[in-house]
């Protein structure tokens, strides 16, 4: 889980769209400690830094963070190393990815805690790859400062014993992707998807968001969304051939949710065996479509809705998202609003065939999961659409009414 990221978002053209959390930066910034008291952050607004920036000549250091990242991840930036190099050769502001969501968005903030150097024109000048270590983030904005580009550094991580390591491959190919080099970047991509896949570490935690980047990068680079397109095809066929392959279930799952396309997870759902390990993989990705459909009866046929949302807990609060749950992430509130989602669409489902005391038991479990009127309004949404809004009180109320 070191280079895993936690899904947090997905709003479509409404907000965010596949933004993550990095656990391998949150990881250490959650076990650092500073010793200085010294801010590490001007309070300055992105306009007034800039300005700043220009008199001072510096560039400005963003780092952005999100409601959900624990205090205590903000420790890092008071390591004496650190905190000279920010108050010394940067104008460092903090941001906030809902507070600032304009921001977030024209940088292409795709995951939380986030780092870049712009520069004193608002340009982007630097993107820092997310550290696994302290000394790793010491090199790496030492080296970004010293003009050291994001794609030379991540081809030096490359060489040597991590030439075959498709994390730092992906790292490669994000580094030329956002300095516009398209055709170099998917070169890289699609070594990530046809060599890198077959890691079952790196395939767990990087499919969906590598099949999002390489379609994302096809809206400028059309070759991009061909390839998506020809190795679909491919998957789709050999999935027909060998109809309990999981890895290639997951895959074209992954790429259809990357190439905004639910519709057809849906159809490839419906074609497998109702016994076989892929329909049961792919159901993760379309959990939330068939209950849009009202389809509940294949819901419950799939998974028990009370331990189908306990998994999904454990998961979230263990740093994993499962497909069904970042699917659901519609909002700004993270993984655990993702999880309440879930849970709310699961509540409809048993309220739907009239499974009441389950239902009411796994809206208790909602609620004590994620309290707050954020929640309470999913609930009220999905038993609105069940007709059984009077579950939304207790039984004793239900009854006085």
């Amino acid at each position: 889980m070191d280079r895993c990221e936690r899904v947090i978002g997905d709003r479509g053209n409404k907000g965010w769209r596949s933004l993550r959390i990095s656990a391998a930066l949150l990881g250490f910034l959650l076990t650092t400690t500073g010793t200085d008291a010294s801010e590490p952050f001007e309070a300055l607004s992105f306009e007034a830094a800039l300005a700043r920036a220009a008199k001072v000549d510096r560039p400005v250091f963003l780092f952005f963070e999100a409601p959900w990242v624990p205090q205590a991840a903000r420790g890092v930036w008071y390591q004496p190393e650190i905190l000279q190099m920010l108050q010394q050769r940067t104008v460092a502001i903090q941001l906030d990815i809902v507070r600032d969501e304009e921001l977030a968005r024209r940088f292409r903030i795709e995951t939380v805690p986030a780092l870049l150097l712009v520069g004193a024109d608002g340009r982007e000048r630097d993107y820092i790859v997310k550290p696994a270590s302290v000394p790793e983030l010491i090199a790496e904005l030492r080296d970004a400062l010293d003009g050291i580009d994001g794609i030379a550094r991540a081809q030096r991580r490359l060489g040597g014993l991590n030439r075959k390591n498709p994390f730092r491959r992906e790292e490669l190919a994000y580094a030329l992707d956002r300095q516009g080099r398209a055709e170099d970047a998917l070169r890289e991509y699609l070594v990530c998807l046809d060599d890198g896949l077959d890691n079952t570490f790196y395939a767990a935690a990087r499919r969906d968001w590598l099949a999002q980047a390489i379609w994302r990068l096809g809206t400028t680079h059309e070759p991009a969304r061909e390839a998506l397109r020809t190795r679909q095809e491919q998957w789709e066929r050999s999935l027909r051939e060998d109809r309990d392959d999981v890895n290639v279930a997951r895959n074209v799952a992954a790429l259809h949710r990357g190439m905004d396309a639910p519709e057809r997870t849906l159809e490839l759902f419906d074609r497998l065996p109702q016994e076989s390990k892929a329909r049961r993989v792919v159901f993760d990705y379309v959990v939330a479509e068939l209950i849009t459909a009202r389809r509940y009866a294949d819901v419950v046929a799939m998974v028990d809705p009370q331990k189908h949302f306990d998994e999904q807990v454990r998961k979230a609060r263990g740093g994993i998202a499962c497909p069904c749950c970042s699917v659901s992430s519609i909002d700004q509130y993270g993984v655990e609003g993702a999880v309440a989602q879930h849970g709310a669409r699961l509540v409809e489902t048993l309220a739907a065939l009239g499974r009441d005391a389950e239902a009411r038991a796994l809206l208790a479990a909602v609620r004590e999961f994620r309290p707050g009127e954020v929640t309470e309004g999913k609930l009220r949404t999905h038993l609105e659409r069940a007709g059984r809004i009077e579950l939304l009180a207790g039984p004793s109320e239900s009854q006085a009414g």
